[in-house]
């Protein structure tokens, strides 16, 4: 099972789409640190939700807004 959990702030205001097939798109970016003290570690996890449920919740995703996330994890280089 690929889940993928943590807690972070909004880099900046989410991006709201559509996708050709009409479908919606919302993006967002989340800053999450690992670690603590000097060897905290600042990372960034580029974020998608589609459909209705990303069209509900993009009135509160702003910039500096604390989320929580879990969902599937796949890596890009």
């Amino acid at each position: 099972m690929n889940v993928f959990s943590f807690t972070g702030n909004l880099g900046n205001d989410c991006e709201v789409r559509s996708i050709p097939s009409g479908e919606t798109v919302v993006s967002f970016n989340v800053a999450f640190k690992a670690g603590f003290g000097q060897k905290a570690v600042t990372s960034w996890a580029r974020c998608s939700m589609w459909g209705k449920r990303g069209e509900a919740v993009a009135p509160y995703l702003l910039k500096g807004a604390q989320v929580g996330i879990s969902g599937e994890l796949s890596l890009r280089t």
